[in-house]
């Protein structure tokens, strides 16, 4: 995902530049990146742990085609929160497959 990042810090150096519209335009194209590839996004906001844990990206990815299924999208805030509530929790598959089980709009 260095596109992602790529398009941040240009995003960030523009903004510093006082280049307000060139950083406009980077948030554009930013905003449309992460909307074509959101799955793959957020697959990038997880930390390694996760990601190496083969279970609990396979229900992550479920949990996130199930919000696109019920229509909430998640957004970039609400992941890196997710992420820190279930480091948090003792299982966290479980309060994936619960919440997607019990259909949830949230993990609680």
């Amino acid at each position: 995902m260095r596109i992602i990042e790529s398009l941040g810090f240009a995003h960030d150096v523009m903004l510093g530049l006082g280049h307000k519209k060139e950083a406009q335009d980077i948030e554009m194209a930013l905003d449309y990146f992460k909307t074509k590839q959101e799955d793959k996004f957020f697959e990038y906001l997880l930390p390694d742990g996760f990601r190496k844990n083969e279970k609990l990206f396979s229900v992550w990815k479920e949990w996130v085609k199930y919000r696109k299924e019920i229509k909430k999208l998640l957004t970039e805030r609400s992941v890196k929160m997710q992420i820190k509530f279930l480091a948090k929790q003792k299982d966290p598959i479980e309060t994936i497959e619960k919440a997607i089980r019990n259909r949830w709009r949230g993990l609680y």
